[in-house]
């Protein structure tokens, strides 16, 4: 059975949406660090983490299934799902490490990281299902080309 090609793209979207939502973040705390203090960040709103985390996990999750149930379980795919993973531990690791004056630079690694390698593999699965996808209708359309039509 033939898979839509908008199932080799959820990866993708899902984590650059994920890079999209902490990059906003740092950038939001970065600004805020460096500005006076009249200005109310949103982050300290009662009701952005809570919607930050719920928004973060359905699209961690909806990336990482989508990729689990692609056909041909590649390396790609485990190392999409790894690299998710590791952005939700170093996302936990905020709960856990969340003194006033912790400074949690490995869970920001991780954070980075997961999300850096995520993007890569979720770009290089939609890159490889494109080239199967132009392989076999090249081969559909142009018999001649088929390895076993040489003579």
């Amino acid at each position: 059975m033939e898979q839509p090609m908008f199932r080799f793209a959820v990866p993708l979207i899902s984590s650059l949406l994920l890079t999209a939502m902490f990059g906003g973040l740092w950038a939001s705390v970065v600004a805020t660090a460096f500005s006076d203090d009249s200005v109310v960040p949103l982050f300290a709103a009662p009701w952005f983490y809570p919607v930050f985390l719920v928004l973060g996990a359905v699209l961690a999750s909806w990336g990482t299934f989508t990729a689990l149930q692609l056909p041909g379980r590649s390396p790609l795919t485990y190392s999409y799902v790894l690299s998710i993973a590791l952005l939700v531990a170093g996302v936990g690791s905020f709960f856990v490490l969340n003194g006033e004056t912790a400074i949690n630079i490995f869970g920001f690694l991780a954070i980075c990281i997961g999300l850096a390698c995520a993007d890569v593999a979720a770009l290089l699965l939609l890159g490889g299902a494109v080239v199967r996808k132009g392989r076999e209708k090249k081969t559909r359309t142009d018999p001649g080309s088929h390895p076993s039509s040489y003579r």
